[in-house]
């Protein structure tokens, strides 16, 4: 097996402490700084300045089942904006093997949830999504 081939996005694990079992999308996470550009007087060129950084929510997502999440989604609605939890992602080898050491949002904040939509003439899988506000990785 290639230690350094390019990695596919299904490479990775995503875990949110309190759900059994794994998640199957996982979006944001950035890591961002704003800055500005500060003049001196007498200069031609400006300096660069940043603010701290920030880290942006995680949405994550999975398929439905009722009889497992359906529950815990109920006790959830009623926490958003003060449930908190950890979510870990991990990345993994062509087998789904974990490589390396996980990316961890200790203390994430739950801040949406949301319920599978329905549609009377589909057959696509329901899924529900989660969102955490998180300070930054662990």
């Amino acid at each position: 097996m290639t230690t350094n081939a390019v990695a596919s996005a299904r490479q990775q694990l995503v875990e949110v402490e309190g759900f059994p079992g794994y998640f199957a999308t996982k979006e944001g996470g950035e890591v961002e700084a704003e800055s500005s550009q500060v003049w001196d007087g007498g200069t031609l060129k400006p300096e660069t300045m940043a603010g701290p950084a920030t880290t942006g929510n995680v949405t994550v997502s999975r398929p439905y089942r009722p009889a497992v999440h359906g529950p815990i989604l109920k006790r959830l609605a009623k926490q958003v904006g003060r449930y908190r939890t950890t979510v870990s992602v991990f990345d993994t080898d062509p087998d789904l093997g974990p490589v390396g050491e996980p990316v961890v949002y200790a203390n994430a904040l739950l801040v949406h949830l949301a319920r599978p939509e329905a549609d009377a003439s589909s057959s696509d899988a329901s899924t529900f999504e989660l969102k955490f506000a998180v300070e930054e990785e662990a």
